[in-house]
């Protein structure tokens, strides 16, 4: 295999290289194909070989010359794989499935492989390039002896077991039923690939599932239902997100040549070893459409909220574990009466004094007696009532006297019965009057020096139930969302519980065609720009 390629490179080397291009169109087309087929089989064993778009460009200039033009497609795939341009890869194997004559030269070849087993490698590289191993596993097992297929699984199951390895020892660790199935279930995979110590753990799992679970040890571990540790959703390929992907530029169906001098086949990529000095050139534009339907999928978005509160407290020290302090303040008692007594403030009382006016009411105790000279006794007498013209009364000696007095007198004793008071004074009455006064009140009230504390608690667990915030109460929310539904072509409006999300599918492409497609709402339309030439001196 070496040997041939390398004479097929010396003649290749020789041919375009060596020649001017006014002479490339009397040398062998047999010769450049050979020699382009043994620079595609280097590449494909990964040799050194031509450039994967020179190779594109020296087939497209043979398109006329058996299976070139499927064979530059064939490389310009290759080209788009290693560039990961995976937008039309898919489209452009399409293509060469249309060309039977090139599959079969494909199936009776054991070097380019089949066009599925480039698909597979083509989805293969576009999982891994897109962080999906276990898709990429897939896919390079469809097609292990195809260029570097076998290596790349390789590398990826060490890591693909390493991870479902890791994820493993995760749920085992848990020490939970549901950890010790999910382990279970991983393990048992791995055990059948001897991947490390995965069947003793394996067993280790359905020993520690006896704790849990001892009736249901005996099933196998598809009854047990585990969660899958590993794996994803198959990659779509008819659906873009963003803008849909151009249609392949493919070669149109060939024509045959007139002959070697004359027109070329048409193609979409004009060599650049063609110019208009030395060739006759000729452009069309073509036309190829896809149907386009729009697609929505729905989940559900919950809102959960959980809440703190403050709690608040007052003492009478200054610090209070786990509380933290926000101020001090006075709290005092009610005001006692106003009263004439006295009072001293300090610390813990606080004292108020005013001065006022006030009345009393006073009792003043008056009293009075007849005063007369007695001539039977010769001697001066005090009587309760005037005896003045009596007998025993000296003429002109007699008169009334008053006293008066704060505090009642005493009584001595009783003359006619009428009471004599200390003094020999009768007659007692009493006069009251309200007489003003200066006076100096005071009243108090107990102080204490308080202080405040405040505390905000745990949070809460995350509860669907509506919270209010408030000065005392602290909210956090967050969305959670439920999985994606199914895609489906009827529409679902978003709400506040609900969130949509849509996508363009398209068909696949219609063949090219030099007659006007017209782009529609439901119509994707793609043109291209094709060419053919011719030599001059051909005419």
């Amino acid at each position: 295999m070496l040997r041939k390629s390398l004479c097929a490179l010396l003649v290749f080397i020789t041919i375009f290289i060596g020649a001017a291009p006014a002479q490339a169109a009397v040398l062998s087309k047999a010769e450049r194909y050979d020699a382009l087929l043994s620079e595609l089989e280097n590449h494909l064993y990964g040799e050194e070989s031509m450039p994967l778009k020179d190779l594109f460009l020296q087939f497209s200039m043979l398109s006329s010359y058996k299976m070139s033009s499927c064979f530059a497609l064939y490389v310009k795939i290759l080209q788009d794989i290693e560039e990961e341009e995976y937008g039309q890869v898919f489209l452009r194997l399409e293509t060469l499935r249309l060309n039977t004559e090139f599959l079969e030269l494909l199936e009776a070849s054991e070097v380019f492989g089949t066009v599925d087993e480039l698909e597979a490698y083509a989805l293969g590289r576009q999982a891994e390039s897109m962080g999906e191993p276990g898709q990429a596993l897939a896919y390079y097992g469809q097609c292990p002896s195809f260029m570097d297929a076998f290596a790349r699984l390789t590398l990826l199951m060490d890591t693909e077991f390493a991870e479902k390895y890791d994820k493993a020892i995760e749920y085992f660790i848990t020490d939970t039923e549901e950890g010790y199935r999910n382990a279970y279930a991983i393990f048992s995979e791995l055990a059948e690939t001897s991947y490390q110590d995965s069947a003793s753990l394996a067993a280790m799992c359905l020993l520690m599932l006896e704790s849990y679970i001892p009736s249901e040890i005996a099933k196998p571990a598809s009854e047990s239902e585990p969660i899958e540790a590993t794996g994803s959703e198959p990659i779509e390929t008819t659906a873009s997100e963003a803008e849909p992907a151009p249609v392949p530029a493919a070669p149109a169906t060939p024509a045959e040549a007139v002959s070697d001098t004359g027109w070329s086949e048409w193609t979409d990529v004009l060599p650049k070893e063609i110019t208009k000095d030395l060739y006759e050139i000729e452009e069309k534009t073509q036309y190829s459409s896809r149907t386009k339907q729009r697609q929505y999928r729905y989940r559900s978005i919950t809102t959960q909220y959980r809440k703190r509160t403050l709690s608040k407290i007052t003492s009478t020290v200054p610090s209070h574990s786990g509380w933290t302090n926000t101020g001090s303040f006075y709290e005092y008692g009610a005001w006692s009466n106003w009263s004439r007594t006295a009072v001293t403030a300090n610390a813990s009382l606080e004292v108020e004094k005013k001065t006022d006016t006030v009345y009393k009411e006073v009792k003043t105790y008056n009293y009075s007696r007849y005063k007369y000279y007695n001539t039977s006794h010769n001697a001066w007498f005090y009587s309760y009532t005037s005896v003045a013209g009596a007998a025993y009364c000296k003429s002109g000696s007699g008169s009334w006297q008053y006293t008066s007095s704060s505090t009642p007198l005493a009584i001595e004793k009783y003359v006619d019965g009428r009471a004599q008071y200390s003094g020999i004074y009768y007659n007692e009455s009493i006069t009251t009057a309200s007489v003003p006064e200066t006076v100096t009140l005071y009243r108090s009230r107990t102080k204490t020096l308080r202080y405040t504390h405040e505390q905000w608690s745990s949070w809460s667990d995350w509860s669907t139930t509506a919270v209010s915030a408030s000065s005392t109460v602290q909210v956090e929310t967050k969305k959670v969302y439920g999985s994606w539904s199914r895609w489906q072509d009827s529409y679902v409006s978003e709400t506040a519980s609900r969130d949509t999300e849509r996508r363009n599918v398209f068909g696949d492409p219609t063949p090219w065609q030099d007659e006007e497609i017209v782009k529609a709402d439901n119509l994707e339309v793609s043109t291209r720009t094709v060419y053919r030439y011719r030599l001059l001196e051909a005419q």
